[in-house]
């Protein structure tokens, strides 16, 4: 794990642990056969809270999610998912696509 180490993203004080990347933003792409983000699968979305977590645990609280679901659905779900998170990650970083 080159992330959650003491003495560099996190340390150890009196109080208990401390995050030391505060006032950082973290953009997490994260891709996925399934649909977990909306619907009946959503309780069962453990990598959003897990990454939160442990972000949160090292000060990181300005999370955004840029999620590529439904990649098993078919081409076409697949495709326009992935433009849809193309689309996203431009808007995110204030980037225009060229048409």
């Amino acid at each position: 794990d080159y992330v959650l180490r003491a003495g560099v993203t996190f340390r150890y004080t009196e109080a208990g642990p401390e995050g030391l990347l505060k006032g950082k933003r973290a953009i997490v792409v994260a891709s996925r056969g399934g649909l977990y983000s909306e619907g009946p699968a959503k309780s069962f979305d453990s990598q959003e809270p897990h990454l939160r977590t442990l972000l949160g645990f090292i000060g990181i609280t300005d999370v955004e999610f840029v999620r590529v679901e439904r990649l098993a659905f078919g081409p076409e779900a697949r495709e326009q998912s992935i433009a849809d998170a193309e689309q996203r990650i431009a808007d995110i970083i204030g980037v225009r696509k060229a048409a």
